[in-house]
């Protein structure tokens, strides 16, 4: 993350009345050798605090992500190594317990109880929170612990008839639900059973839930595991593929689904057929999630090879070898048809430095040697350089590395 100049790991955006404008920052990327990035952040409780937005440098018009409501991106594109991170905080209420925001009024009763997760003490900073049946949260609070024990002291509000545009909370004769958020795992645990106790008591205990010995212990859940298959996973573009869903269920139904199919285009049915329209090698994901919010995404790096109908694209060619390259190096690709070729050579700038080989060529394998000098006959530099090779039918590139050592 760059700012100024400078490298940072944390920005603090301190959401007070003078800093509620956009802060962007611009987030540099290196590619590895499979030419994939995966980035994923958890967002839990993100909308609370403001607006975040990731888009491309062209103002969002190739990738404009919210990242409060998704949680990865894929990028496979070279041309994206930079991206802007544009945050927009909120202000900063007194109604906001992390990662809960209610809306406190005078209709209110207190929830009392001890807190455990899986049989064992919930911890001081780990936060409880109550939920009307529409899934509103009608307050929030910390753990207050004695003799080892998290006690819950949790005012649960009602809804306010005197602001229709709002729901704060719950209604007379409405259910509600808890939640614990675990501060150490940064995970949500929802209680089992639903609770009938609420009445307005003024901001005191309610009856039928105001026992503190009482223990209510928030287990953990076994989420979905995402899988999946295609019906193919290699052939010429147009390519149509089927894809079906094999995620298995935890403790509850799975009820989303969100595939990325690598080349720009997503889904959110459970079996989708996608129409692949241009040749490249595409990593598949599939996030599926839970009723209870628990997710899972299932990443498939390099799952689709499709191809154009001129060189065989596949995982073995072209290449050349050696790379890096010393002095000389072989290219090799492979014809499915005769055909005109032209093998140029460019340096990281995407001058054409060298053009190796411009005649017709046998279907086959097939291979041309460089040695590393350009059209004039001289040595070029160290550094990254590219070949393409064009047919009558398309064109493929490569990538290679000149380290020479002398």
């Amino acid at each position: 993350m760059f700012w100024e100049n400078d490298r940072y790991y944390t920005q603090i955006v301190n959401g007070d009345s003078l800093d509620l404008i956009e802060h962007v920052w611009d987030i540099a990327f290196q590619y590895p050798e499979n030419d994939t990035i995966f980035l994923t952040w958890n967002n839990i409780g993100w909308p609370v605090f403001g607006t975040f937005i990731l888009q491309d440098v062209f103002g969002g018009s190739l990738i404009n992500i919210d990242m409060t409501v998704e949680n990865d991106l894929t990028l496979t594109n070279l041309a994206f190594n930079t991206l802007k991170l544009k945050v927009t905080p909120s202000e900063v209420t007194d109604n906001v317990v992390w990662p809960f925001q209610y809306y406190p009024n005078p209709l209110a009763g207190v929830f009392l109880g001890i807190a455990t997760i899986d049989g064992g003490s919930a911890d001081e900073l780990d936060v409880i929170a109550a939920f009307d049946e529409d899934g509103n949260c009608a307050g929030a609070n910390q753990m207050v612990m004695f003799g080892g024990d998290a006690y819950i002291q949790l005012p649960v509000y009602g809804d306010d008839g005197t602001t229709d545009f709002l729901d704060e909370g719950i209604n007379p004769g409405e259910d509600f639900t808890l939640k614990l958020w675990d501060s150490s795992e940064n995970v949500l645990f929802p209680y089992p059973d639903a609770f009938d106790c609420w009445y307005n008591n003024n901001g005191a205990p309610m009856e039928g839930c105001n026992d503190y010995n009482i223990a209510y212990d928030f287990r953990s859940l076994s989420g979905p595991t995402a899988d999946f298959i295609a019906s193919v996973t290699e052939g010429y573009i147009p390519l149509q593929v089927t894809f079906t869903d094999l995620s298995t269920i935890g403790e509850s139904a799975i009820v989303s689904w969100y595939w990325n199919f690598g080349d720009g285009y997503t889904s959110e049915e459970q079996n989708p057929v996608h129409l692949y329209l241009e040749p490249g090698n595409y990593t598949v994901s599939l996030k599926v999630a839970d009723v209870n919010g628990l997710i899972d995404t299932e990443y498939k790096p390099g799952f689709m090879m499709v191809e154009d109908n001129n060189i065989t694209v596949t995982r073995n060619y072209p290449f050349n070898y050696p790379n890096p390259v010393q002095n000389s190096t072989k290219i090799i690709y492979k014809l499915i048809k005769s055909t005109s070729v032209e093998i140029l050579i460019f340096n990281i700038l995407g001058k054409r430095i060298r053009t190796l080989v411009s005649e017709a060529k046998e279907e086959g394998l097939n291979f041309e040697d460089w040695n590393s000098y350009d059209d004039y006959g001289y040595h070029t530099s160290n550094g990254v350089y590219f070949y393409q090779i064009r047919t009558n039918y398309g064109t493929d590139t490569g990538k290679m590395v000149l380290l020479r050592n002398n």
